[in-house]
Parts: C-alpha cells; structure tokens; sequence
C-alpha cells in the first residue's frame, strides 16, 4: 500500500468542506450537556513555504471565516473547554471557534496537541522528518513501519496517551471539549484507531476530525461518516 492518493496535495475544496461539515455534524448529534470530545484540524492557512516547518504560518481570511462559521454551528451545545496546539493558527481556530458559538471560554494552549504532539519522543528530529517529508510521508510511516520516523515513537504509546487524556477530559463533563491540531495527529489518531482505509479516502482537510464521547463506561470514537468503534487499546493498531 502507498501514499500515492493524497500526499503531494491538500483534499479539493469540495472535499475539504464535505469532511469540515461532518466533523461538525458529529458534534451536533451530542445533547446540550452530554460529554464529548472533538479533535480537530485547524482552519485553512497559507501554504507552508518549501524547507520550513510552517510554526509561522497564519491562517488565511477564509478559514477565519470558516473557523467563526463552523462556531456558530455549535451554538446550543455547552463547551466546557477549548484546548489548542502553541500554534498561533490554532490559538486562532479555537478563538474563533468560541466567539462563533457564544462560548465565554478562552482557548488554553497545551504542548500535548502540537505537531507530532503525544507522538513525538525527540521534538528537534520529528521537525526535521516533518520539514524534509511533509506530515502525510512521516505519519504514513508511523502507521504502517514497525520503524517510527526520526523523533517518533511507537505508534501505540501515542494512541495510549491520547485516549487517556481524552478520557479525563469525557469523565470531567460539563459538556464538549474541543481540541484543535494537526493534521498528523488527526491522522494518526484516525489510523490508529480506524486503519488506513479513510486516510486513503482523502488525508484530513481543514476542521476535520474526530468525535469521542461516552457509551457507559466506554469510549467510542467516529470519523467523519464512518461506523462508530469503542476505543481499547486492544483495538488500537501498533
């Protein structure tokens, strides 16, 4: 299997809109108070200049206004949190994310959701693999190498983190929190968990992501349109 379908470019706009508008969908089956969490790609930014790691790059006028619009979808549901990478364009998603539902809450930046996030075990080496390979190539290889990427580690220990803290998040309550990231951790949190098959359907556009929430005492995840499956570990991929 290769990265052939979507590494060299982003999803085509319309695809881009059809999977922002089913990450919001997901959210939206949650009642006003119910515990949920949204792990989300940020807005559209600017391209990210050739050789750079991009932390610099801003979101462009269009995904603000799609940022402060996919808010306003989310009115009536109680946001207890909005968590963002230490990327201002993600500072930014989260901003606006809030000001386009009414939310009072401030977005808290967290290293946790940066690139590579909860992947990474040496931060100057994944930055290299992510500059000289782009995130489709580097995630790609955590997913199916039993060799990680320079700065990665194993796939399932990232995975294991990050549901456990999504599970603290779910079992606070208090309504839906809203992690906004990356789009490689996006994926490899839906690789992880789902396979490679809605990767290779189209890599994670802008606001796209995913939603966990509560079935009792489990966890269940869903991807865009895809079935729901109950978050162990045993389920997880690596």
């Amino acid at each position: 299997m290769t990265l052939a379908p979507f590494m060299e470019t982003e999803p085509s706009p319309r695809m881009r809109q059809s999977n922002q508008l089913a990450a919001l969908a997901l959210a939206q089956t949650l009642d006003r108070d119910e515990a949920g969490c949204l792990v989300i790609r940020h807005a559209a930014r600017h391209p990210i200049p050739a050789g750079d790691v991009g932390n610099d790059v801003q979101l462009t006028e269009d995904g603000a206004e799609a940022a402060l619009l996919a808010g306003q979808r989310l009115r009536g549901r109680r946001i207890a949190r909005i968590v963002t990478s230490p990327l201002q364009r993600c500072v930014d998603t989260g901003r606006l994310l809030a000001e386009g539902s009414g939310s009072q809450v401030s977005p808290e930046v967290d290293d946790r959701l940066g690139d590579g996030g909860l992947f990474v075990r040496d931060l100057a080496l994944s930055r290299a693999s992510l500059t000289e390979r782009g995130a489709p190539s580097t995630i790609w290889q955590l997913l199916v190498s039993s060799s990680p990427p320079g700065g990665f580690g194993p796939l399932r220990d990232g995975l294991e983190a990050y549901v456990a803290w999504i599970g603290e998040c779910l079992a606070r309550g208090g309504g839906l929190t809203i992690m906004v990231t990356h789009d490689g951790n996006v994926a490899a949190i839906t690789g992880g968990l789902f396979g490679l098959t809605p990767l290779i359907d189209a890599w994670p556009g802008f606001l796209d992501g995913l939603l966990f929430r509560l079935d009792g005492e489990r966890i269940t995840a869903q991807y865009r349109r895809s079935q729901a499956t109950r978050v162990t570990m045993k389920e997880a991929r690596g």
